[in-house]
């Protein structure tokens, strides 16, 4: 099953899930003292509808995972359906889809430091996080755009963009906001928002393809909007917004299976099936041909994320496998050999994140 397929059966349960959270759900942290980690990486794990989510910590200089490290340190779950994560500063912050919240833990020792709810309760539903000049971008379900101060870990400002906001990305002082629709099916949204970040305010929406999800940026500030149809008549593809016209300027061919994409220098990456489980193509000219970034016969059964360490070029392709089991995550070197044997983490493991 992947991602694509599995994304609105989850979607479902989460909203039966969420209608019993609220600000009273926040646990108290454990005031064990923990012990600082090493430099490494967290896994989050998206978990399913029989198992909450888990973070996992992967230590580089011992080679040795420990699994749910979140509730080892804390004594309680992170909650349902952690969808996104990511360090900025001295926290990692988790947007957990499910459980309506934004939990912000210390990065060296996993004790919780505060959850963040908005103010319209269980429909919120964050889907996506991203950092900008000292607050955290929050893109939600419910259609608003929240940002958090990082130093109060308060929510500070709101606004409506459109229905089921997904992924985004920053180009200049613009960051533009994936608009799936993709809870109105079959009336799925086609567009990409435009937000002045000096302002806070839309400035105007770019019509793409069908269930705009995934969004990344290129060296020269273009914008790359991955679409997932409608998983049936109409495919995914990649379009190409211009940073500087913040006009449509492109689009590839059809793609056969594609719901992870990420950018890293000009490449774009997508995950695939079998032998070919992670495909790149060039950013430069997203008309060309794919081609497995894989070289060294590996194959996966179920890629599920992927993440780049931008400190040594290692790309980490994570293994759901069948999504009941706990999966694996795999380390290969820039020419898309394997590092190291993979190594188990929790149910589901999506986004990688590394700790320096």
């Amino acid at each position: 099953m992947t991602r694509t397929k599995r994304l609105w059966t989850l979607a479902f349960s989460a909203s039966l899930l969420i209608a019993g959270c609220s600000k009273n759900d926040t646990p108290a942290p454990n005031n064990t003292a923990a012990k600082p980690l090493n430099n490494g990486l967290y896994v989050l794990n998206e978990g399913n509808s029989n198992n909450a989510t888990e973070l996992t910590y992967y230590d580089s200089i011992t080679n040795t995972a420990t699994t749910d490290i979140y509730k080892n340190v804390n004594g309680t779950q992170l909650g349902e359906y952690g969808n996104d994560i990511l360090i900025y500063g001295s926290k990692l912050y988790i947007v957990m889809n499910g459980s309506n919240n934004v939990t912000a833990i210390d990065k060296r020792t996993t004790k919780l430091t505060k959850q963040i709810f908005a103010t319209d309760g269980a429909s919120w539903q964050p889907r996506y996080a991203i950092p900008y000049n000292g607050k955290i971008l929050v893109s939600a379900w419910d259609g608003t755009l929240s940002v958090i101060d990082t130093a109060s870990l308060n929510i500070t400002n709101t606004i409506t963009i459109g229905s089921n906001l997904e992924q985004m990305g920053i180009s200049g002082n613009m960051l533009y906001v994936a608009i799936s629709g993709g809870l109105n099916y079959p009336n799925y949204d086609s567009t990409v928002s435009v937000i002045d970040l000096t302002t806070m305010t839309q400035t105007k929406k770019i019509k793409v393809g069908l269930n705009p999800n995934k969004i990344a940026i290129n060296s020269e500030g273009n914008i790359f909007v991955l679409t997932y149809g409608n998983y049936g008549t109409v495919s995914p593809k990649i379009y190409e917004i211009n940073g500087s016209t913040q006009t449509l300027v492109d689009s590839s061919s059809a793609l056969a299976n594609a719901d992870k994409m990420i950018i890293y220098k000009d490449v774009i990456y997508l995950d695939g099936t079998g032998s070919q489980s992670v495909l790149t193509l060039n950013s430069n000219n997203i008309e060309g041909n794919l081609s497995n970034f894989i070289t060294d016969g590996t194959t996966l059964t179920n890629p599920y994320g992927i993440s780049i360490d931008a400190a040594n070029n290692y790309v980490y392709v994570t293994d759901a496998i069948d999504f009941k089991s706990p999966g694996k995550v795999y380390c290969f070197d820039n020419t898309g050999k394997l590092k190291y044997p993979p190594f188990t983490t929790d149910i589901a493991p999506d986004n990688v994140v590394f700790l320096k």
